[in-house]
């Protein structure tokens, strides 16, 4: 059966598209660029601080704030940049496309953002970690989709996170997709039966 049109998801002959859930992406947004502020306080604090008379115990918090400071502020700094940008780039384009010949995932400023044809994965299923569903695609190669797919040090960091967790494989996280588990199921297997197996049962 394949999925109807709803909120999020438009079907057509060799194409589904999954709509992105806004709201959950300007709050990750806010908090990155909160974290970068907070981290840019640390660092006016470390700097700011007068070492002379100081406790040892208060020296170590400045040294410190000198180290943490700039260090999360790069990090978090560049993390809002990117999920911005992807925010503002994406626009209309659907979250996850679903197509003939793969899919294509924007769903996260580490995502491919390229045709991910159904060659490269084995099959699919769903996982719940912590407290978050994740469509996950078993891959054939993992080496030569992170390469294919390398998009600099936050997809290298992604690509170990999740291949800590979920082994040889590409998550999407579904937080941030509007579509339920039998929607994907059903726009998957109707364009890709035979070619992708379904493990597992959807909700």
């Amino acid at each position: 059966m394949a999925p109807k049109p709803s909120d999020g998801a438009s079907n057509g002959t060799e194409s589904y598209g999954f709509g992105l859930k806004r709201a959950n992406r300007i709050f990750f947004i806010s908090m990155a660029a909160f974290m970068t502020l907070l981290c840019v306080g640390i660092l006016v604090y470390g700097i700011a601080a007068d070492a002379s008379g100081m406790s040892s115990r208060d020296r170590f918090f400045k040294i410190l704030s000198l180290v943490i400071g700039p260090l999360g502020a790069a990090f978090y700094g560049v993390l809002t940049y990117r999920l911005l940008r992807l925010f503002l780039k994406s626009g209309s384009l659907p979250a996850l496309e679903i197509t003939a010949d793969g899919f294509i995932d924007r769903t996260m400023h580490t995502s491919p953002e390229r045709l991910v044809e159904w060659s490269e994965c084995r099959s699919f299923h769903f996982v719940l970690y912590r407290q978050h569903d994740y469509l996950v695609f078993r891959l054939e190669n993992e080496a030569d989709f992170r390469e294919r797919s390398n998009k600099g040090a936050f997809s290298l960091l992604s690509g170990f996170n999740s291949r800590r967790i979920f082994g040889s494989a590409h998550p999407i996280q579904l937080t941030h997709v509007r579509a339920t588990q039998r929607e994907l199921t059903d726009a998957i297997e109707s364009v890709a039966a035979g070619r992708v197996t379904f493990e597992g049962a959807a909700r």
